[in-house]
């Protein structure tokens, strides 16, 4: 990856931050890039019932693909420890996603 896509992808990730903390008041504190065993986590919200909410958030300025989502989604879950789990894309979905749940 190049400097100049990492830093979009901070970008991205910072910005999807702020509007799930602005969009959501059930959150007492914030965790961003955990590392450790939780390095899959790219925010970890603490939320006011003693739960626990991992995000990871993906942008691409290709389309994502089947294949790829659901190795992302299984690694979140398989490194994090969360009450709840979010994967965030930011991008075009290829024409099978769409067809799809997990």
């Amino acid at each position: 990856m190049s400097g100049r896509e990492s830093i979009r992808g901070y970008l991205v990730q910072t910005l999807i931050a702020l509007f799930e903390a602005m969009s959501d008041k059930e959150w007492v504190s914030i965790r961003l890039e955990p590392g450790g065993d939780e390095e899959k986590a790219d925010l970890i919200f603490y939320l006011s019932d003693n739960r626990k909410r991992a995000i990871q958030v993906k942008s691409t300025a290709k389309s994502f693909q089947k294949a790829e989502i659901e190795r992302y989604a299984s690694a979140l879950e398989n490194s994090v420890a969360a009450d709840e789990y979010r994967l965030i894309l930011v991008g075009n979905l290829g024409s099978r996603v769409k067809l799809f749940s997990i």
